[in-house]
């Protein structure tokens, strides 16, 4: 199990990785990020589900914003 420390530096690593992620693979990235996602849910605490889901809406908006560009 994660800790929430643990979570957050994730959930960082792939706000920082999406900007690429969108430029190299516009059509995928959506379900990369979902799949990171829900990788993170499964190893996150019950009271750290928040902060996955929060992160999960927030990425799929930058991405889909970004893809828009």
């Amino acid at each position: 199990m994660k800790t929430t420390h643990e979570l957050q530096q994730e959930i960082g690593r792939l706000r920082d990785l999406l900007p690429g992620l969108v430029r190299e693979q516009p059509g995928e990235a959506e379900e990369i990020i979902k799949f990171h996602i829900a990788n993170l849910a499964a190893a996150a605490a019950p009271s750290d589900l928040r902060i996955v889901q929060a992160a999960r809406a927030e990425l799929l908006s930058l991405a889909e914003k970004a893809r828009a560009h």
